[in-house]
């Protein structure tokens, strides 16, 4: 395994991986999820979700793939997002009357606190949890004039005050990290799809950047890797790019695309999956179509028109921090409707739902 210094911060040694290997086969899970988050705490990932009979429920995965105990139910209606945070899961999500809610679970997976949070209205990005500077943090988008970005601290068994940052417009797609300084936003304009990084520490914006090259944007993802912040994003049509910037939000280098063997503009969202060495894999998301569509005479001389079939393959692929290139491409699930994952130790556990539910684990290479 090839082990580089972190460019742009202090020094943080990270590791740097050349391709992810299946093992073993896919795992069934016991539940049918019709959504899916994602959570590490220790040695083990945590899964969350409605399941088809829609209650939201937590699923607990060891290493090996293997779900621990019977899933269990939460007083929710939807997830909207989950993290582990000061040695605890924190789950947001929406309870009854459309309420916001964040939940801190304590051992055995019960609910040890609850609160509605204050998120404003209209929400446009319900509340999602982040752990930043050893602190949770609930972060939300609402709409109108002006559009604002909501950030709320949960402090033990309180929340604090919410710290909104006004925005010039409403918000397309956002993702959000957490890291020792504060809480990185990387957020499209709803209006001309411009791309942005925010860094917010001691309730401000300490630093905006506007990313070059990156408009149209569409489905930002940032991971924290050493002391770098990598952004990922799909320039339309289809085209996923990355970048990587120091702590300040200063660009590291200019973007590069990540070329992948896959059919040119089929490329519809990247994610990255950052270990806390700094391994870094990268999961793209296509879109394909199946089929020829066609008409269906129904029985009342009606005709319909039938679409074609469209498929969702979700591809992994190991990033070499040190080349700065991406490793072989590995299918996932030829139809990945959700997929959520982390890392646990040296090996990549994925759950995702094609069909059915499955956990699918990746060690890494032994030469990387």
């Amino acid at each position: 395994m090839a082990v580089s210094g972190a460019a742009g911060g202090g020094g943080r040694r990270i590791v740097s991986i050349v391709d992810l290997n299946l093992s073993p086969e896919p795992i069934a899970l016991p539940i049918a999820f019709e959504s899916l988050y994602a959570a590490v705490l220790g040695d083990r990932l945590h899964l969350f979700g409605l399941d088809e009979v829609r209650r939201a429920c937590h699923l607990t995965i060891e290493g090996p793939g293997t779900a621990v105990g019977m899933a269990q139910e939460l007083p929710l209606a939807e997830v909207t997002g989950a993290t582990a945070c000061a040695g605890a899961l924190i789950v947001a999500g929406v309870a009854d009357a459309d309420r916001p809610v964040v939940l801190r679970l304590g051992p055995g997976g019960k609910v040890a606190w609850c609160a509605e949070i204050p998120a404003g209205t209209p929400l446009q990005h319900w509340p999602r949890p982040v752990c930043a500077a050893g602190a949770t943090w609930l972060f939300s988008t609402t709409g109108g004039t002006p559009s604002v970005m909501r950030l709320v601290q949960a402090d033990g068994d309180r929340l604090g005050e919410p710290v909104p940052l006004a925005c010039a417009d409403d918000t397309d797609t956002v993702d959000v990290l957490g890291d020792a300084a504060g809480v990185v936003v990387a957020r499209v304009h709803a209006g001309d799809r411009r791309l942005e990084l925010v860094r917010i520490a001691g309730g401000r914006a300490a630093a905006r950047r506007e990313v070059d090259g990156a408009h149209p944007a569409a489905g930002p993802s940032v991971a924290l890797v050493g002391d770098r912040v990598a952004l990922a994003w799909i320039t339309e049509p289809g085209s996923p790019r990355l970048q990587w910037f120091d702590g300040r939000l200063e660009p590291l280098g200019a973007p590069e695309v990540l070329a992948t063997p896959l059919r040119p503009g089929a490329v519809r969202s990247v994610r990255l999956l950052a270990a806390q060495d700094g391994a870094l894999a990268v999961v793209f998301r296509s879109q394909e179509i199946v089929g020829d569509g066609g008409t269906v005479h129904q029985p009342d001389g009606t005709v319909v028109r039938r679409e074609p079939r469209r498929t969702a393959p979700a591809h992994l692929a190991a990033y070499d921090t040190s080349a700065h290139r991406l490793g072989p491409l590995h299918l996932i699930d030829a139809d990945a409707k959700l997929l959520a994952g982390g890392w646990l130790g040296r090996r990549l556990v994925i759950a995702h739902r094609g069909g059915s539910t499955r956990v699918s684990i990746y060690a890494r290479d032994a030469q990387g």
